[in-house]
């Protein structure tokens, strides 16, 4: 992981800003740290035919179980059901536990999670595109929010779904005036990217009180998704895994020793790093 996030960097480091000097990049941003957590306003939707339907579908699990109940598999066959005039869907399933038992306990159960969900879908509708993510443990302890498999039905777009398939724990977003042609690519884009439980930041040298609205934002402004980038790692649990959405635009130069420093962090926390450009 540390020798690909070293390609990455390096090769980027003609247009990327500087971050081991936090002031300086304090001075461009109206925004503490120039970055701002946002909450989602609803769950991602998808128009089908003259409705909108919600992308996603969540089966809750009851502790060191890997059955469905009845009323459960007759709810996810009426989702399944609202979406049969396509001929072959697309979806992506993700399994979670909670935090109780072993690392190899946990993946092993969450993969018989979704198969469970797998084969209830496809005993109804056969013929469908599914993708399987085994997660394993979510949170510590005793969470029931986390024994659950996320069923997610893929739009035609295909960046939308690329962000989809990639279950990240914490999404860091540019808003900078280079990503976005409008304030509505944005907004898809950031709804497609929010998954339970997660943590979703922007990056704008804008005015931003942590907290707002998700789709009240507003893209516009300079880059400053490097020093965003430090900040976020700093911020994250070891373990975890981040998702960066960005073009990396930037026109300050970052130094090696500032890329060492954003490889370092995510090296010595065990910091899996996904972007999408």
């Amino acid at each position: 992981m540390a020798e690909l996030l070293r390609i990455f960097i390096l090769g980027l480091l003609c247009a990327l800003v500087p971050l081991a000097n936090a002031q300086s990049a304090q001075d461009r941003c109206a925004t503490q740290h120039c970055t701002c957590r946002v909450v989602p306003d609803r769950t991602p939707t998808i128009t089908h035919g003259s409705a909108e339907v919600q992308r996603t579908f969540t089966i809750r699990f009851d502790e060191g179980s890997a059955t469905m109940s009845a009323g459960q598999r007759q709810a996810l066959n009426f989702w399944t059901r609202t979406h049969e005039t396509t001929s072959r869907l697309s979806l992506t399933l993700t399994g979670y536990t909670d935090g109780c038992g072993s690392h190899g306990y946990n993946r092993q159960l969450a993969a018989q999670r979704i198969q469970e969900v797998r084969e209830s879908i496809e005993s109804t509708m056969p013929h469908n595109r599914i993708q399987e993510i085994t997660r394993g443990e979510r949170l510590s302890g005793h969470d029931p929010d986390s024994r659950i498999v996320q069923v997610t039905l893929h739009t035609e777009r295909s960046f939308t779904t690329r962000i989809d398939r990639i279950p990240a724990d914490v999404y860091l977003i540019d808003a900078s005036g280079s990503m976005w042609s409008g304030w509505r690519s944005f907004r898809d884009v950031v709804n497609a990217s929010f998954k339970p439980n997660s943590t979703v930041y922007i990056s704008t040298t804008s005015r931003c009180q942590s907290g707002r609205s998700l789709n009240s934002v507003s893209p516009g402004g300079g880059t400053e998704i490097w020093y965003s980038y430090y900040w976020v790692l700093n911020q994250m649990r070891e373990g975890q895994t981040l998702l960066i959405i960005s073009d990396f635009d930037s026109t300050v130069p970052l130094t090696a020793r500032e890329a060492a420093i954003i490889e370092r962090i995510a090296r010595e926390k065990n910091i899996t790093v996904h972007t999408l450009r």
